[in-house]
């Protein structure tokens, strides 16, 4: 290598390495996933407040000794009848807070510290959907949330004060490698062998009445290794691919797909969606606003047509 070459790599990896993670936002995908992440924040608090007697009052089927008070609210007042009010209340006050993108990072805090609060209080109804709500939702706190398309951004414009600065892109990164971290574990945990590499193991996932939404015993041994060994690509593809411009496109669209297959055929609540919202995190500002531009275009169109 000659003298000074390796100067300039280096520092052209570094200026890499700066510009993944200050790249400059404008906030228009964050806005995107704040309104989405909110709309399941609310469906939860429904759920919560359907369920809070039963699975979180002292008289329920899960008294508090069982779960770990010291990272739950119940630590306080363990024995209080309106401490699952409270934390519906909590709960759907983040999800408003979000969703109007009024102090939505502060909305964020509350949905991760009232979810996380219930999680430790009753453990014994978790699913990966429910860790994976509290992981999004903590990374949201540092999210560009409010810059577009809320009531933050709309009193601001109506005092004639000047739009925020551009937000720096390491918090959206962070979700993104989370995002990324969880099909890479995930896919290493299934190659270490079993059914997965043998390609039988959704034949047995499809199969069971705890995991299938509608147990079905499948006998084809192409199509099970098929869905199989897809499943194990899709998941080993999706950390690489996401990253280039040219293949993200296709690797979020197989997500959703995969997601969805997932939200059909098996009992995970909520994991699906968290996920499919945690994708718009991957688009550039500019995708995100040229697709509403074309939406905003086509309703004109549809508006302004003779009847």
């Amino acid at each position: 290598m000659r003298p000074g070459l390796a100067g300039r790599v280096v520092r052209a990896v570094a200026a890499r390495i700066v510009q993944f993670w200050a790249a400059p936002l404008d906030g228009s995908a964050a806005a995107v996933f704040r309104i989405a992440f909110a709309i399941l924040a609310a469906q939860t608090t429904v759920w919560v407040g359907m369920n809070v007697d039963r699975w979180y009052a002292e008289g329920g089927v899960a008294p508090s000794r069982i779960g770990n008070a010291a990272w739950s609210l119940w630590r306080f007042a363990p024995d209080a009848a309106w401490m699952g009010s409270l934390h519906v209340g909590l709960l759907g006050l983040g999800s408003a807070l979000m969703l109007l993108g009024l102090w939505p990072r502060a909305g964020a805090f509350l949905l991760f510290a009232a979810h996380t609060s219930l999680q430790h209080r009753t453990p014994l109804i978790l699913n990966s959907g429910d860790r994976l709500f509290a992981i999004v939702a903590f990374l949201a706190i540092f999210m560009p949330l409010g810059h577009r398309w809320s009531v933050a951004s709309w009193w601001r414009s109506r005092r004639g004060k000047p739009a925020p600065a551009p937000a720096s892109a390491w918090s959206t990164r962070l979700l993104q490698l989370q995002i990324a971290y969880i099909y890479a574990h995930t896919a290493m945990s299934k190659v270490m062998g079993g059914g997965w590499v043998e390609g039988t193991a959704l034949r047995d996932v499809l199969g069971s009445p705890v995991f299938a939404e509608w147990p079905t015993w499948l006998d084809q041994g192409p199509l099970v290794l098929a869905m199989t060994w897809g499943t194990i690509a899709f998941e080993l593809g999706f950390p690489f691919l996401v990253w280039f411009r040219r293949t993200r496109v296709w690797a979020l669209a197989a997500g959703v797909a995969f997601h969805l297959a997932i939200d059909v055929l098996m009992i995970i609540p909520m994991f699906s969606w968290i996920m499919i919202v945690s994708y718009v995190a991957f688009l550039d500002d500019r995708d995100v606003e040229r697709v509403l531009a074309r939406w905003r275009r086509g309703r004109a169109g549809v508006v302004s047509s003779p009847p």
